[in-house]
């Protein structure tokens, strides 16, 4: 929570407290208060802000208070292997995306970009330099693919666009300022280590970060 914090600047003090009336318990035991909606969309969002104005989400003022967008629980990005089946559809939508973003293909691993190879198998970073690089890539390409495309329950707006509404409803309202997207990953998703053939658990801060 308090790493979470510092990232958007707020503390438990500081704007958002919560019983901190000593030093000791600004330290240890107070930490923000948020209010939380499942809204999706602009609609949504005025609803929250139509619904709660001068009053509160959760018990706290939507106007003064940490916010959040819930995006679902124990979610999961989509992959593009999972729609792109075939091998060469692949590499070519690697290749488009690395173009799009100015990324070298050398950079990632490959020259020139007809050359490269989607691979997001950790077997591929004990393989060199340029295996490295291209799994690295391949992993942000799969991440902004995820995000771009997959959505709670598999329907409506995307993670990306229901982001970028609530963004748009800042800018234009001044409402919900303190707002922002979230969601959590199934804390018990794990994935097959390919180097020692070994299932493990996923980190949190990767997975998160990717966002």
């Amino acid at each position: 929570m308090r790493e979470f914090e510092k990232w958007h600047g707020w503390s438990g003090s500081d704007p958002f407290p919560r019983n901190c009336t000593t030093e000791a318990q600004r330290r240890h035991n107070c930490t923000t208060d948020f209010g939380s909606a499942g809204a999706r969309t602009w609609a949504d969002l005025q609803t929250v802000v139509d619904g709660n104005a001068g009053t509160s989400v959760n018990g706290l003022d939507v106007d003064k208070t940490a916010f959040f967008i819930n995006l679902g629980d124990e979610i999961a990005l989509g992959t593009p292997d999972s729609v792109l089946v075939n091998q060469s559809k692949l590499n070519r939508a690697f290749e488009a995306w690395l173009e799009a973003h100015k990324i070298p293909a050398a950079v990632a691993g490959c020259a020139p970009y007809v050359g490269c190879v989607y691979n997001t198998s950790l077997l591929a970073v004990d393989e060199g330099p340029a295996a490295a690089a291209s799994f690295y890539y391949s992993k942000r390409f799969a991440h902004d693919f995820g995000i771009y495309n997959s959505s709670y329950g598999g329907k409506g707006a995307s993670y990306h666009n229901v982001t970028q509404t609530l963004k748009a409803f800042q800018r234009a309202t001044g409402k919900l300022a303190n707002g922002v997207t979230c969601a959590n990953f199934p804390p018990s998703t794990g994935y097959l280590d390919e180097r020692y053939n070994v299932s493990r658990l996923k980190t949190y801060l990767p997975e998160t970060c990717m966002w």
